[in-house]
Order: structure tokens, then sequence, then C-alpha cells
């Protein structure tokens, strides 16, 4: 005969709040395009809920810290390094060489899964991310920014996958195939799972400040330029304007004129009888 598998009631309650709030910087905080005016930062958050059910234990962990402590922070900031000289025309840097406060991107975090099951079988612990603003769905389809991926993986260096990336709004669902191959201690799983952030296509996929300093400030739309073996193309942006100054300074406009964006990512578990 064969066995019937049983789901448990999922629980809608949220029975515990684990990440908390983790800021997400959409803006930029003093970047300068030379001879035009400072751009200015503003933030907003990702809240993470969890739930689980009886038999089922469900527990989440980022794993990217920065400021506040156990906090995780998605910056569309300045690159790691700011160069300098006559061909850098945008950039975050004083007069002295000395930074504005620009804090480094931070594009990824990285969120530790771990769930015990006592006497019964995973179902699936399903993730959605979600902007609660329409305004991130805006910078996405005018090309400035990358909509945000999940995906999940076997190790916390992302080397190995366990699913496909999806985006967001879209839900990420884990089942018992995709945790084959994890290697449990006793009744205890653990996975990560990745999110992503990233520039849009109007920048090529780059960062701002690399992507316009490829160009020279008075550079036209359809102008190519080779980086990193890589051919590149200024598109225009904006509207009334012509050139890559006036490109640099609508983006940045508009970034931070639609900045102050939210997300939740809600994590829900379901087991199944043995």
């Amino acid at each position: 005969m064969i066995k019937k598998r049983k789901k448990f009631a999922l629980s809608l309650k949220v029975l515990s709040l684990l990440s908390c709030i983790a800021v997400l910087s959409v803006g930029f905080a003093s970047w300068i395009i030379i001879q035009q005016p400072a751009q200015q930062d503003k933030a907003g958050s990702i809240t993470t809920y969890t739930t689980a059910e009886a038999g089922m234990t469900l527990t989440t962990q980022w794993m990217t810290i920065t400021e506040p402590e156990t906090q995780p922070r998605i910056i569309f900031g300045r690159p790691s390094t700011i160069g300098t000289g006559n061909a850098i025309w945008l950039t975050s840097k004083k007069s002295d060489g000395v930074n504005y406060d620009v804090e480094p991107q931070v594009l990824v975090a990285l969120l530790k899964v771990t769930y015990t099951l006592d006497q019964v079988d995973l179902d699936n612990i399903t993730f959605t991310l979600a902007a609660a603003q329409a305004t991130f769905a805006d910078l996405v389809s005018g090309g400035l920014l990358a909509a945000p991926t999940l995906q999940a993986f076997k190790d916390d260096a992302c080397a190995q996958s366990i699913s496909d990336s999806v985006a967001y709004n879209n839900p990420l669902v884990i089942n018992d195939t995709n945790v084959d191959d994890l290697e449990p201690v006793g009744n205890v799983y653990t996975f990560y799972v990745k999110v992503a952030f990233g520039w849009g296509e109007k920048l090529g996929g780059l960062n701002p400040y690399t992507y316009y300093n490829l160009f020279k400030v008075t550079d036209v739309a359809g102008k190519v330029v080779e980086y990193q073996e890589e051919d590149y193309t200024l598109n225009a942006y904006g509207n009334a304007t012509t050139t890559a100054g006036q490109f640099a300074k609508a983006a940045l406009d508009d970034i931070n004129a639609k900045a102050g964006t939210s997300f939740s990512l809600t994590i829900n578990g379901t087991a199944a009888a043995q």
C-alpha cells in the first residue's frame, strides 16, 4: 500500500522576526560631476520574516554584516577604488583626494538558512523578495538598476547551486529534490540564499563611476570604447541631454529622486508527514 503524504497546515502567524532590518541605500552620497551639482544619498530597508510549522524549525542569519551590527546593507555606492587624473570627471573625491561619505558598493547579501526536521520530511521552503514601492521597478525598467535575483547554494562560497536564479517578485521554492545533496548534521540541514542586486543596461552593467568615466564628459550618445576586452556604448539618458556629463547627471538625479525603496524577504516553510 502506498503511504499517502499529508501536508501539515501552514501557520500564517509570523513566529519570529529574525533578520530585522537591512538598510538599502539607493543613490549616491556626495557624488560629484565636475562643474555640476553633487548628489545625495537616501535609504530604505529590507525586512525578513520567517514562518515554520510543527515538526519543523526554520532559522535564518545574514552572512553579510556591516554597520549597524547584525544588519547587512545593499549599497549603490562607489567602486572599492577611485582613480585620479584628468580623465576622471565623475568622482566621489574632494579636491584634496579624500573621499566624501560615499561608501563602496555592496550588491550582494547572503542568507544562511537552517532547518530541522522532527519526524517529518521537507515539503518546501519558499522565499519571496518584493519591493514595497513601485519606484524601484521604474529604475529597473529605465535601465539604471538590474532586477535583484534570488538563488540557493549548498555552500557559503556560492560555488554549488541547488536552484536556478529567479527574479524578485517571483518565489524561489526549495523542495526535497533541491536539498538531496545537502549533508545534514543529524536532522539539521543548512544552505544559503544569495540576494544579488546590480547596475542596469543603460550603464552597461557597470558602476556609474566606471561606466561614465570610460567616455569624455563631452562625448555624445553612440560613442563606443573598449574596456576589459568588451565594447561599451554611451547610452543616451534623460530628455534634452546630449553629452556624457548630461547623461550622468540625469541618471544620478533619477536614482536619487526615486530612492528610498524598501523590500521584504518572506520565508515560509512547510513539512510533510513521513
